[in-house]
């Protein structure tokens, strides 16, 4: 495996982000990272979580590797890891498991059955690779998304090209034991349109609950333990992050009139059973909103991020509302963030954000940034 090394360039107590709020505050920043490894090829954090011990793990790509950061809770790096191997390998999730390592999926060209491979590592506590697994056939297989299961195993969602549909794209879904094998494979689409999927997560009830887009519309898939289809939905124009709520609903983030003129972001509150309970868009007059991950806050509202195409280039953004889906507040990030791609609430209320940003050499460098709870001063 190749060893980078990261040049750690900002850690700054004050943001660029502009309020729409109000014009005269701004986020208090408790630190902003960039990681920039020393090739010339594109960096970017695609997932990042708060672990037990307070601090960060991050990973996305750098140098055509998975990437994988842990900082401490000044996001100071603690170690840092890289995976895959020749080709074009990336990570586009993290999380902690139950015994204090960590698991991460995404795609590789380096290893597998052919093209792309979805890509599922495990790790210890310290980053040292425990296995690596991959999954799919000679076409494209890529993963984006893996939950650890109430027993102990990993369910993982993402899309697989099927050469007997046409060559679309279908749903991926992958449940396996704590080791990493398989213990089934389930596909969702027909031979018409491209169904990619993009988040995954165990109900309470042992279910999953999957979201994505089909190119045409979003959709949210429930299927049950064992991956047989219950029940789907389909609202927006692409949806990317869901969570179960607190009352056993769901939240959806995503994109509404994905090919208008004027694409907004939309958050899609649904019941256990898929009734909408409320719909909201966010953007108005700005272009291209796109809201990529989303989490309930611990006032019962939501946290979401992602970006808008601003004139030249895309420029992060994130808002929080109450539990209805009103806005309480939102920042349209126009210089460090390119894209927000994940966030989290952090054990002492405020937010953690993860991305990619321009770099000093041309290219995306990661980005790692703490804001506090109310995200203004």
């Amino acid at each position: 495996m190749k060893k980078i090394s990261y040049l750690i360039l900002l850690f700054i107590s004050m943001s660029v982000f502009s309020c729409k709020k109000d014009n005269t505050t701004e986020p208090i920043v408790t630190f902003n990272k960039v990681f920039t490894s020393k090739g010339a090829f594109p960096d970017a954090g695609k997932s990042v979580i708060q672990t037990a011990d307070g601090g960060y793990i991050l990973c996305g790509y750098s140098n055509h590797d998975v990437s994988l950061i842990k900082t401490n809770s000044l996001g100071e790096v603690e170690w840092e890891k890289t995976f895959g191997g020749n080709g074009d390998d990336a990570g586009k999730f993290v999380r902690q498991t139950n015994d204090g390592g960590f698991i991460i999926c995404g795609h590789t060209r380096s290893k597998g059955a052919g093209k792309y491979d979805v890509y599922l590592v495990k790790t210890n506590s310290l980053g040292i690779l425990e296995w690596e697994k991959t999954f799919g056939s000679v076409q494209d297989d890529v993963g984006e998304s893996v939950k650890q299961t109430a027993d102990g195993g990993y369910v993982l969602c993402g899309y697989t090209v099927n050469p007997t549909t046409a060559g679309k794209a279908e749903v991926y879904v992958i449940k396996t034991n704590a080791s990493g094998i398989s213990q089934w494979q389930k596909t969702f689409g027909d031979d018409k349109i491209n169904y990619l999927s993009y988040d995954i997560e165990q109900s309470i009830d042992g279910s999953y609950i999957i979201c994505g887009d089909s190119g045409i519309s979003g959709y949210l898939l429930k299927i049950s333990e064992m991956g047989i289809r219950q029940w789907d939905k389909v609202f927006g124009s692409a949806n990317y992050s869901v969570q179960q709520t607190s009352e056993g609903g769901y939240i959806v983030a995503g994109i509404n009139n994905y090919n208008g003129t004027d694409e907004t972001g939309q958050i899609t509150k649904l019941t256990s059973t898929g009734l909408i309970e409320w719909e909201k868009t966010y953007g108005g007059k700005i272009k291209k909103l796109a809201l990529k991950s989303i989490q309930q806050t611990k006032d019962g509202g939501f946290i979401a991020g992602g970006f808008v195409q601003g004139s030249t280039s895309p420029e992060g953004y994130i808002l929080k509302t109450d539990s209805k889906g009103d806005l309480q507040w939102e920042y349209n990030e126009s210089y460090y963030f390119y894209r927000i791609n994940s966030l989290a609430q952090t054990t002492d209320g405020g937010y953690i954000l993860c991305g990619e940003t321009i770099g000093n050499i041309g290219g995306l460098n990661a980005i790692l940034e703490k804001i506090n709870a109310d995200g203004y001063r």
